[in-house]
């Protein structure tokens, strides 16, 4: 499987971004915001070695739901971002003095072929890369958005998903977060109706947040608004004292429920539902709300511990303790997977490296190929490989990781939009569980 068709299987991917950037008055498409958001995501980790990064358009597209071919609609919002300015307020712990800070969300970007290369200001690469608070963004969950004004709600939420509710936000500064210019929908009724109920809804629909507008009014005038938050069942049972119960023989109630509540995808649910049935479901439901691992937040994946108890046919009797040894058993499968997934990267590496090379032309491959000899025939100790080389070409492994070696430290551009081991891990993550 590409690593690129993995991505669907992502939905504990997220990017760690500084309430700052959440916080900005800046009225981004949301286009621009997807986009924003997952160039950051796969900068992060080198953010502050590296002064450009670099993506492919396939990957960039994957990532933020974008399945046209209307690539350049993807380059106008990359060149709408350089001239989008951010602007925010910091606070000095010690002062308290407030500054006021702004700058492009991407200082350039280079489109060459498949690959999309990109900067950060200095001032931005450092803001984004230790922040004090973050907010966490759902990057596979951004990617069902339909409107900027829902992302932009859940981004200004998120921040806030362990509390029961967001601060109060001043009305006209909300209006800037939500990115709704001071023309447009200056009455609040209008402002409710186009932008508010819309966003409310759809970051309903599409995230682990379950939201709910508090109005604050002076008078008749609206002057402040919150909201109450709570994460959907699947995560508000880690404390719940009962467990959820869907309607007995309602196997509609109960693929919802596995769904949207348990993460369990759409073919896996019904799959289950054929085979086991809605009231067995719904059973193993309740004894999974049961356990004490789960009510105390041990879980890593609570579709694989639903997935498990139906399949294995948990009863009411089943032991947190025994269940917690499976759970041992299984993060020693997942220590072992990953260092198959490890021997796996490097063939793939390989693979991928020496499929670029013959990708060039013919008097490009001569030139390296040269190249390549003269640094053997420099040093006495390659002889082994000089020999093998000349004798067979790059045909055993020794040589062909020699030769994958060389070019990945001579020759960058063959390895340009190679995904990182850690990237590697992360499309591979959940393969197999939901």
């Amino acid at each position: 499987m590409e690593c690129t068709e993995k991505l669907e299987k992502k939905n504990r991917a997220t990017l760690k971004k500084h309430t700052a950037a959440i916080h900005c008055s800046n009225s981004q498409t949301l286009l621009q915001r997807k986009i924003s958001n997952v160039l950051l995501y796969h900068a992060y980790h080198n953010l502050l070695d590296k002064e450009e990064h670099e993506i492919s358009v396939p990957l960039l597209c994957k990532l933020i739901g974008y399945s046209g071919n209307n690539h350049p609609a993807i380059k106008q919002a990359l060149k709408e971002l350089i001239s989008t300015v951010l602007e925010w307020n910091l606070t000095d712990d010690n002062t308290g003095e407030e500054e006021w800070n702004a700058c492009s969300a991407l200082a350039s970007v280079k489109l060459k072929g498949p690959t999309c290369t990109y900067s950060y200001s200095k001032s931005l690469r450092e803001l984004m890369h230790n922040p004090s608070m973050y907010g966490q963004v759902g990057i596979v969950v951004q990617a069902r958005f339909r409107s900027s004004y829902g992302l932009a709600l859940y981004e200004n939420c998120a921040r806030y998903s362990e509390l029961k509710s967001t601060k109060w936000f001043d009305i006209e500064i909300f209006r800037k977060l939500m990115g709704v210019p001071d023309t447009k929908y200056k009455a609040f009724r209008d402002f409710k109706r186009r932008v508010l109920d819309k966003a409310v809804e759809e970051v309903n629909a599409h995230s682990d947040l379950i939201v709910s507008p508090e109005i604050h009014r002076v008078g008749r005038k609206v002057d402040k608004i919150r909201f109450s938050l709570r994460m959907r069942a699947k995560k508000k049972a880690l404390g719940a004292s009962s467990p959820i119960e869907p309607k007995e023989n309602d196997i509609d109630d109960v693929k919802d429920i596995l769904i949207k509540e348990y993460g369990v995808k759409g073919e896996v649910a019904n799959d289950l539902l054929r085979k086991y049935g809605a009231n067995y479901i719904s059973q193993k439901i309740n004894i999974v709300c049961e356990l004490d691992i789960f009510k105390q937040g041990k879980v890593r994946s609570i579709a694989a511990l639903l997935i498990d108890a139906i399949k294995n046919d948990y009863a009411e009797e089943t032991s947190s303790h025994n269940l917690s040894i499976k759970l041992t058993q299984k993060r020693q499968v997942d220590i072992e997977r990953k260092t198959k997934l490890r021997l796996e990267y490097d063939k793939y590496l390989i693979e991928e490296i020496i499929s670029n090379f013959k990708g060039i032309n013919e008097v490009e491959q001569n030139l390296i190929e040269q190249e390549y000899l003269d640094l053997l025939n420099k040093d006495y100790r390659e002889k082994p490989i000089l020999v093998g080389y000349r004798h067979s070409g790059i045909k055993s492994d020794v040589i062909k990781d020699h030769f994958v070696n060389y070019l990945r430290n001579n020759h960058k551009v063959l390895t340009k939009s190679l995904v990182s081991f850690d990237q590697y891990l992360l499309l591979n993550e959940l393969e197999g569980v939901e």
